[in-house]
């Protein structure tokens, strides 16, 4: 079970990593939002 979680959080930090420069490149699109 443990293999299990350590290979969704594989991919999951790479979603994330690829949300970090898409939010600093539009940082005013965010503060809209906001």
């Amino acid at each position: 079970m443990e293999r299990g979680q350590t290979k969704e959080r594989q991919p999951k930090k790479r979603e994330k990593e690829q949300a970090l420069p898409v939010v600093k490149q539009s940082p005013r699109q965010q503060q809209q939002e906001l």
